[in-house]
């Protein structure tokens, strides 16, 4: 499953619309063509708040 955000973004919003739980509780950012830094698919949510 994925989504689209708008930064800043909220990790609990994220896990809600991409269905984190006890069994999936892992994301990877893909699909980084237009963001205006260089990004590692594995990136903290933190992180890119800090950076967008």
């Amino acid at each position: 499953m994925g989504a689209w955000f708008t930064f800043p973004i909220d990790e609990e919003d994220v896990k809600e619309k991409i269905g984190l739980n006890e069994q999936y509780e892992e994301y990877v950012v893909h699909d980084t063509d237009n963001f205006p830094i260089d990004i590692g698919e594995y990136v903290s949510i933190e992180e890119l708040n800090l950076y967008l």
